[in-house]
């Protein structure tokens, strides 16, 4: 029998290299699908979180169209169907039941093998393909910052073990990156260190520590030196549609790298922390975005037992005070012997208290103006007497709150170790100025008022927002500082408002 050996050879090297080909397409399909399904995730919790999945990545139209909103939702209709139902677990909000079935697998499924299925399955493939393209086209907003290392350093002609070479140098280039860092933080040269903060984490997308100590030296360090830019001085921000000086771009520069750190590592709450803590809250006085990612850190992710002591004091400082009580007491629940708690608890059901007597007491200054009218009009005497008895009752029930205002901040300091609380004493001596102005003792009122801002730097602008108010109505000369902020507030509002005239233009 006659043999053909360079037939069985050829044979068995093309059947090597089909299954060779095979394979390389089926780990680049890992590949592409992995990313995909990163980038899902991404932008499930950037959606969820109210993060901005833009079409346009800034108000210049001359720039490309960003397709993240148009990708995600055809991604979220398919998912409707594909997925399957995720029960809510029964602490979390109700509303959560109206997200889509994507968002809550997302939130309550981690490393949901549905997802991932889904992701790399034929289902998507169309999706999959336009996510890769529009990501080399950088039509992808929500990618934030990172580049793509593969693309750059492994072109089709790379082998495979050439780039997973190169991948896995890519944490040890990370490091010794940020050691070059802290060299500069230490030298004072900050304008070195910013662009090697965005280095390393582009080489490390995952070196979380990079972005909380990197949005540190933004925040903080960076500001630390800088006065508050006056408003006449700001610039205008395209991209953020925001007025800003040098000491707020920094803050904002902060809160970029941290959301470009969300965008890529979306279940490490510390990154929300410092965003909604460090940043929103501490820095910007922005205690609504402050509270959005405290409570998604809360509700959401696995996090440390002091995080949402954070969100609750959001709640008190964005006036979400009933939020704020049910918030400590069910802390107080899981941690019995905690000694903060019903403090923070009493100081806000204080502030619940001030805010219904602040109410009526508009409500009264009202009625007030409506008697003074009828007596001027010569109203008739049952009008007249119907006016005076309006008043009456609403003075009535004014009293009675202002009294529950003040036993309520008295009871702080008649707790245990409450004697000498600072902010309830501020308020107290506030409440004690306002009775003294409703008698027309502005002076005394003055007096207790400046005597109250150095009780708790708290309530300090807003005693001294009433000192020069009271000054105001009863004619008393503002001192030289008085008229330099009433004069710098009179200018901040005229330069916003013409501003604003501007833009509806």
């Amino acid at each position: 029998m006659r043999r053909y050996p360079n037939l069985s050879l050829g044979i068995l090297v093309a059947v090597v290299w089909a299954a060779a080909a095979w394979q390389g397409q089926r780990v680049q399909h890992l590949r592409d699908s992995d990313r995909f399904y990163r980038w899902i995730i991404a932008a499930s919790t950037q959606s969820s979180l109210l993060l901005e999945l833009t079409e346009q990545i800034s108000n210049d139209p001359t720039k490309p169209k960003m397709m993240d909103r148009d990708l995600f939702q055809a991604i979220t209709d398919i998912a409707e169907t594909e997925l399957p139902d995720v029960p809510l677990p029964e602490d979390v909000p109700a509303q959560s039941a109206e997200e889509s079935k994507i968002i809550r697998t997302v939130k309550y499924v981690p490393n949901s093998p549905a997802l991932w299925a889904l992701a790399q399955s034929d289902v998507l493939a169309r999706q999959r393909a336009d996510f890769l393209t529009y990501w080399r086209e950088k039509r992808l907003a929500s990618v934030g910052s990172q580049l793509d290392v593969d693309v750059m350093y492994a072109s089709e002609s790379t082998t495979a073990s050439l780039a997973n070479l190169f991948f896995g140098f890519r944490k040890m280039a990370a490091n010794l990156l940020w050691l070059e860092v802290d060299k500069y933080w230490h030298a004072g040269m900050l304008h070195r260190m910013v662009p090697l903060m965005n280095l390393t984490v582009t080489l490390d997308p995952n070196f979380v520590d990079a972005y909380l100590i990197g949005a540190w030296h933004l925040a903080y360090n960076a500001t630390a030196p800088l006065p508050d830019t006056p408003e006449k001085d700001k610039k205008y921000d395209s991209d953020r549609d925001v007025y800003l000086g040098l000491k707020e771009s920094y803050y904002y520069q902060a809160v970029d790298f941290l959301k470009d750190g969300i965008r890529k590592n979306p279940s490490d709450y510390r990154l929300y922390f410092d965003l909604g803590f460090g940043v929103y809250s501490e820095k910007l006085k922005d205690y609504a975005n402050a509270v959005r990612y405290l409570k998604y850190a809360v509700q959401y992710l696995k996090h440390d037992i002091w995080v949402p002591r954070t969100l609750y004091i959001a709640y008190q400082r964005n006036g979400q005070h009933q939020e704020a009580i049910d918030g400590w007491k069910r802390y107080l629940e899981r941690n019995p012997t905690n000694v903060n708690a019903p403090r923070f608890i009493q100081y806000n059901e204080a502030f619940l208290a001030e805010k219904t007597m602040r109410a009526s007491l508009k409500e009264k200054e009202n009625a007030h103006e409506a008697l003074l009218l009828a007596q001027q009009q010569d109203t008739d005497p049952a009008a007249l007497s119907e006016a005076q008895a309006a008043y009456d009752a609403i003075e009535k029930d004014y009293e009675a709150k202002a009294a529950a205002t003040y036993a309520k901040w008295r009871a702080v300091l008649e707790a245990p170790g409450g004697s000498d609380d600072p902010l309830a004493i501020a308020h107290l001596r506030m409440l004690e100025a306002q009775t003294l102005e409703e008698k027309g003792q502005s002076y005394e009122a003055i007096a207790v008022l400046t005597q109250a801002r150095t009780e708790s730097s708290e309530v300090f602008l807003e005693a001294s927002d009433r000192i020069i108010e009271i000054k105001k109505k009863a004619h008393i000369p503002l001192n030289a500082s008085e008229k330099m902020e009433l004069e710098r507030r009179e200018e901040a509002n005229r330069i916003r408002a013409e501003r604003a005239r501007q833009k509806d233009q």
